[in-house]
């Protein structure tokens, strides 16, 4: 687990990142580019639906919240608490 402003992030092996990655969320998201982001991972996913596609995107998923943890705190609370 990767701590985000004071917020423990799940590792990156956590099933919930790999439903992001599939399925996307219905909760409310504050941030446009989380947004975007998951929606372009949901379509990577539906065209290439194998494990090594969805490894990848879950990475750059993970990657993007350590990356943006100021701007996206309220979104890691909302899809992780």
């Amino acid at each position: 687990m990767s701590s985000v402003s004071g917020f423990l992030l799940p590792a990156q092996t956590d099933p919930r990142w790999t439903s992001l990655v599939r399925n996307g969320t219905s909760a409310p998201l504050k941030m446009l580019a989380l947004k975007i982001v998951l929606t372009r991972m949901n379509r990577s996913v539906k065209v290439d639906p194998s494990l090594a596609c969805v490894a990848k995107n879950v990475e750059e998923l993970h990657g993007f919240f350590i990356k943006n943890a100021r701007s996206i705190e309220a979104d890691t609370a909302t899809l992780f608490r």
